[in-house]
């Protein structure tokens, strides 16, 4: 039996999922609408330098892509959805998954050329001196 995107995202989501259905429908792909709410990000700055720390796990390195345009940061990947198994139900859905894009804004006052890129164990850590 063939699971449909209505019975996997709880049914009181029902704003999430039209909002899904709608994506699916005209793109042909399940990914999120303003593409700017995940993954989770954390910005800040100390008298060391200004930090963007992100949490995307499940994602490899071949997946996300980085850059700098005017005063932004910008990060997009993709977090596959994994293969539905025909008799899989889901009760809770939570994790996200799709194409996502987050665009931070950067000080002008930030040297862009000081930038240090980690990206381990789903944690990505972006310094700027």
């Amino acid at each position: 039996m063939t699971r449909f995107i209505w019975e996997i995202i709880p049914f009181y989501k029902t704003e999430q999922k039209n909002k899904y259905l709608s994506r699916l429908s005209t793109t042909g792909k399940l990914d999120f609408d303003d593409k700017t709410d995940w993954p989770s990000t954390d910005v800040f700055k100390d008298e060391k330098g200004f930090y963007i720390i992100s949490e995307i796990s499940g994602i490899g390195r071949d997946n996300l892509e980085i850059y700098i345009a005017d005063n932004k940061l910008v990060i997009v990947g993709e977090k596959p959805f994994p293969g539905l198994n025909h008799n899989r139900v889901f009760y809770e859905m939570e994790r996200n998954y799709g194409d996502f894009k987050r665009i931070i804004e950067i000080p002008d006052s930030i040297n862009r050329k000081s930038i240090q890129v980690e990206f381990a164990k789903g944690i990505l850590k972006i310094k700027f001196e």
